[in-house]
């Protein structure tokens, strides 16, 4: 059986939407279970899944849905329990701290040398409170998604003229002064920095610098639209700038999925004016563009290396062959099944894959 419930005007942040639909699916007698916010892209991913949204009513971005399948009522009830409890159980956690803002002016008031502020509302309301951290001075990162695409370039343009940054909006990864911030992983500093429009491929990158023994300098978010014709690269220029003016960064290494081509070129330019070493995986773009102090990388997996040989001035080719072993151990696997086994499947998530 199917079964949707709303809970109107309850927002929750993506890592607590994906805390608890993994303990939902762990249910027993659990087939699918879906918590998320009520975006437009949600609602379609809900409704692909083979649910009916037609009685539901109108719902907006700040509404929390929960489509359950499961074998019976018995075990859906179970799942709306759980996804109380875990909502409950958080605004009680919230409500014991000492201290918790109720507004961005109450937290600068008590934290006034905190220089950069996370915001992570409802898309619609992103751009508002992320101009007024801007005017008060302070960089942004924008973890919220569906924030309009014309007042994003107002944003980035607004920060530009105060000199300040705006990593996203929809930036799920940044690893400032050693920070992590999102989703990022936990990697040593190091002499690499990373500027990147897509935050799947700067955690790969990131995560096989630090298995190399390689750390991050800086890793500047910009959010998957930065390198579009309609944006314009402002971030990727800016946070760019950045890493070239910065002296504990050797090696430069910018990551996008698909750019805008002549906002790329603008910006390849800049590089190769630059006198550091920059690896560029930008997604459609071959090696043969390579030149000079710019390395251009097939794979996510060659940029972390290529970053790391630019960094050390040794070669790493012999960590391809790892990948190369485990992909034909793959393969051999397959050839190895009946031939009534027709399918190998694979789940892949992230905007660069």
């Amino acid at each position: 059986m199917r079964d949707i419930i709303v809970r109107k005007s309850s927002y929750l942040d993506s890592v607590s939407l994906m805390r608890i639909s993994k303990q939902a699916t762990e249910i027993k007698g659990i087939s699918n279970a879906i918590v998320a916010m009520a975006t437009d892209t949600n609602l379609m991913m809900i409704t692909e899944a083979g649910f009916d949204l037609s009685s539901i009513g109108e719902l907006s971005p700040s509404d929390l849905i929960i489509a359950v399948e499961a074998i019976d009522s018995e075990v859906v009830k179970k799942v709306h329990e759980l996804i109380t409890h875990e909502i409950e159980s958080r605004a009680e956690l919230e409500s014991r701290q000492a201290f918790r803002p109720e507004s961005l002016e109450t937290a600068l008031k008590s934290y006034s040398d905190i220089n950069l502020a996370l915001i992570s509302v409802p898309g619609r309301f992103a751009a508002y409170e992320a101009r007024k951290a801007l005017s008060h001075g302070k960089h942004v990162m924008i973890f919220s998604d569906n924030v309009p695409v014309d007042q994003e370039r107002s944003l980035k343009e607004f920060a530009r003229h105060k000199g300040l940054l705006v990593m996203g909006p929809d930036c799920g990864t940044a690893i400032i002064n050693g920070i992590g911030l999102g989703f990022a992983n936990g990697v040593p500093r190091g002499p690499i920095g990373i500027v990147a429009a897509s935050g799947t491929g700067a955690q790969e990158v990131s995560a096989i610098l630090a298995r190399l023994g390689l750390g991050i300098s800086q890793l500047i978010g910009t959010g998957g639209r930065d390198i579009s014709r309609a944006i314009g690269g402002i971030t990727t220029r800016m946070g760019l700038d950045a890493l070239i003016k910065d002296k504990s960064t050797e090696v430069i290494v910018l990551i996008s999925k698909l750019p805008d081509d002549e906002v790329a070129k603008d910006i390849i330019e800049t590089v190769r004016r630059a006198e550091k070493a920059t690896v560029i995986y930008f997604a459609g773009y071959d090696e043969e563009r390579s030149g000079g102090n710019v390395h251009f990388t097939p794979t996510l997996t060659a940029t972390a290396l290529k970053a790391a040989e630019a960094a050390t001035g040794r070669s790493f080719k012999s960590e391809l062959s790892i990948e190369k072993e485990t992909v034909e151990q793959l393969f051999r696997y397959v050839q190895s099944q009946p031939p009534s086994r027709k399918y190998l499947r694979g789940l892949f998530t992230g905007g660069t894959l």
